[in-house]
Formats: C-alpha cells, structure tokens, sequence
C-alpha cells in the first residue's frame, strides 16, 4: 500500500473516531456545557482505546482542537486556558484513572477550563 493510500485510510477512521465521539456527547440527556463536552473527549478517546496506538496523543490534540474551534482556549488576554504540561499531566490522570473514576476526571478538567480561572 502506498504512503498516500496508508494516510487516506488513516484520516478515514481519525474522522469516524471523532463522529463516534461526538455522537457519544450527543446523546447524552440534558444540555451539556461546552466545557463537559471538551472534558469527555480525552476520557473516550483514553479510556475507550479508540485508536490502535497514541490515544493519550490523540485525546490531547483532540482536546486542544475542540476548544480552538469552539473560542475557549484561549482567556480574553490572550493567554492559554490551560499550559502545555498541564495538559500532560491531565492526559496521564485521565489514562491512570479507573473507568468509575470518569465523573471525577471530567469534574477536575471542567474546574481547570472554566470561564473563571
């Protein structure tokens, strides 16, 4: 298989991954906050091996990404929500958690991400 078709495939099911997990906040009941919904994709992506390799990779950038596009990553100064190593950490909590512990996780990025911080 060439590179080009290898990359194509790839980008194929990196999309349908994302449509998979915004079906999953989708259709939870209730209204969820911008920043819950933000929160819950590093825990699918982790928690939900998505990918066959780099999920906490992927959760992050997926992560960084849903808040560029929705204009919460950054404070209105200018400066970032949420530094790089705190990222890091957050991602590696997220991966070390157990499964029950989700509410909890989401809770703890919500909190770091607010409007208020």
């Amino acid at each position: 298989m060439s590179r080009s078709r290898r990359l194509v495939k790839i980008s194929k099911i990196f999309f349908e991954k994302v449509n998979w997990c915004q079906k999953q906040l989708s259709g939870n009941p209730g209204q969820l906050l911008l920043m819950e919904k933000a929160a819950n994709l590093p825990c699918f992506v982790v928690k939900n091996h998505s990918f066959s390799d780099e999920n906490k990779r992927i959760a992050a950038f997926l992560f960084v990404w849903f808040l560029d596009r929705n204009y919460c990553l950054y404070h209105p100064d200018g400066s970032r929500r949420l530094a790089d190593n705190a990222l890091v950490a957050l991602t590696l909590l997220i991966a070390e958690s157990k499964p029950e512990d989700k509410a909890t996780m989401v809770t703890l990025v919500v909190n770091l991400i607010n409007q208020d911080n």
